[in-house]
């Protein structure tokens, strides 16, 4: 991931969004990896708290919005949320700040911060030219009918590399009407990938690995 991200920085592209459910630090650990800079949603250092975009400046950034929030972020006992990086257990009573699946999942994402992060996902998505998932089920609500209705209104070109593309992808991208999609899957073997484009009906075998994002990278870079 750090090397497609500092890949894409070295064009005219000064600005990143990576819009992810997951709650592991892999995109922050990418970007300091090339020495990029990250916002979250909070101010830099050990004790972050939450911060506006503009307080934070460089000249190439990476915006990393996690909807379903992250495992360094907490409740602290004054009932603000905090991120907290590097540290081996909960510290006393501060509360882990995670959305899991179940039936109060969207009634937390009404809260703060899932609601300013969720609003600036939506609006990096709105403004985007083109997206790339990676792995993405296509089983959030959160995300997808802003992406999806780009894709089908505007036509926003969208590339998904995956594993296994899920019924929920399949039904979105080839039944939903999408026009311009690229979506590459594994194949038989982890040399071998099956490419569908909105290019061609049938779907294409190749005897390579392009369905990973190491794969993928091979392609472009």
């Amino acid at each position: 991931m750090g090397r497609l991200l500092d890949h894409m920085l070295q064009t005219s592209i000064r600005i990143i969004n990576i819009v992810t459910t997951n709650y592991d630090r892999l995109a922050e650990y990418a970007c300091e990896q090339k020495r990029l800079h990250h916002y979250t949603g909070f101010t830099y250092g050990f004790f972050r708290q939450l911060s506006a975009p503009n307080e934070i400046t460089s000249p190439r950034r990476v915006n990393i919005w996690k909807v379903h929030g992250s495992l360094d972020w907490f409740k602290s006992p004054l009932g603000d949320i905090v991120a907290l990086s590097n540290i081996d257990g909960i510290p006393k009573g501060y509360e882990p700040q995670i959305v899991t699946p179940g039936t109060q999942k969207y009634q937390r994402t009404h809260l703060e911060p899932y609601r300013s992060i969720i609003n600036s996902a939506d609006q990096a998505i709105t403004s985007a030219n083109s997206y790339l998932c990676v792995g993405y089920g296509f089983n959030d609500e959160h995300i997808q009918p802003k992406l999806m209705a780009k894709c089908l209104r505007q036509k926003t070109p969208i590339t998904i590399i995956t594993y296994a593309l899920s019924d929920a992808a399949k039904r979105v991208i080839f039944e939903g009407g999408a026009q311009n999609y690229l979506a590459i899957e594994r194949g038989g073997t982890d040399e071998q990938s099956i490419v569908y484009s909105s290019l061609g009906k049938a779907p294409l075998i190749v005897e390579k690995n392009i369905w990973s994002l190491a794969g993928y990278l091979s392609l472009i870079m």
